[in-house]
């Protein structure tokens, strides 16, 4: 694990995630993506008929798609987020993201936690990754 605790490394998986996916690193992002979070963001390319891509490709494709502000604010709470607001039960839980209304969902993978999901309703949404 990377944290000392579970809420640590639930927290520092999405935080790394956030700050990978505003920067347009893909393959980063994806190592913070648990197998479901990884079909998730296949899935949302195929539908947007991005063509059948990897995970990385994929949020290659999707991150320049979204507003520049928008980027700017992940990147910015990506730095904001710490084990007070991850709400673990236990191998899932739910991150609430600084500035935000979105929360992020994580599962734990083997000895790592990683981001399942974000969204409302626990899906990637179009505005959200």
């Amino acid at each position: 694990m990377r944290g000392s605790s579970d809420e640590d490394s639930a927290a520092s998986a999405a935080s790394d995630y956030l700050s990978a996916f505003a920067a347009g690193d893909g393959e980063a992002a994806c190592e913070e993506l648990s197998t479901t979070g990884q079909k998730y963001i296949q899935d949302y390319a195929a539908a947007r008929r991005l063509g059948t891509l990897d995970c990385a490709q994929a949020l290659a494709q999707i991150s320049p798609t979204l507003p520049h502000s928008q980027l700017e604010l992940f990147s910015a709470v990506s730095g904001e987020i710490d084990a007070d607001e991850v709400a673990i039960s236990g191998n899932t839980g739910t991150i609430t993201v600084p500035r935000t209304t979105t929360p992020l969902y994580v599962e734990k993978e083997g000895e790592d936690w990683k981001v399942s999901a974000a969204g409302a309703e626990g899906v990637f949404a179009t505005s959200v990754p």
